[in-house]
């Protein structure tokens, strides 16, 4: 027990008052008090993920973020998604589904490389939404960026634009997308 809580819960009021830090730091910087903002998103540090079993954990307490920031906060965002059916993330479909509404031609796919890859599919209807995880994204290149530059990110893709084209490797990828009729993009 660490302070009379468990391990966990120390780590999550750790990770909760560094939050605050860095919204405290990020309203001096910008000129804000708490009052000038009207909501705070706390999406925590996940530690299990597993939406096929109904359930997620994120570590991290949006009341007491709440308390010492002065500002509203909404926090626990997968628990309900998981809870009826959907993976949990990625977070930004309604964004992507509010953005596609005026756009005339639909459907359309949204591909979002974070950390993870994750893709948005918006249909003609309201309520024609998919959204899931494709795995890796730039987390891979940046760990590796980190670990062999020093730096933790390809920073303007000056790393990947010094390489050269595996030509193999590329016309491997394109017999495989057409030998199970896929299309590749021009």
């Amino acid at each position: 027990m660490l302070g009379g809580k468990g391990p966990i819960e120390a780590v999550a009021e750790e990770l909760t008052r560094r939050h605050a830090t860095v919204v405290a730091d990020l309203l001096r910087q910008a000129g804000l008090a708490s009052s000038d903002v009207g909501l705070l998103g706390f999406h925590g540090q996940t530690v299990l993920h597993e939406p096929e079993k109904g359930r997620t954990w994120q570590i991290g307490d949006g009341r007491l973020l709440a308390r010492l920031t002065g500002i509203d906060t909404v926090s626990d965002f997968r628990s309900a998604d998981v809870a009826n059916g959907g993976q949990g993330a990625p977070f930004v479909p309604l964004y992507h589904q509010a953005l596609a509404a005026g756009l005339p031609e639909r459907p359309l796919a949204v591909l979002n490389l974070g950390g993870v890859g994750n893709v948005t599919w918006v249909g003609a209807g309201p309520e024609d939404l998919v959204a899931f995880d494709t795995g890796p994204g730039n987390a891979l290149v940046d760990d590796w960026a980190l670990r062999h530059t020093g730096r933790p990110v390809d920073e303007d893709g000056r790393l990947a634009s010094s390489g050269r084209v595996d030509r193999s490797a590329l016309a491997a990828l394109m017999k495989h997308l057409t030998s199970t009729g896929r299309r590749p993009i021009p």
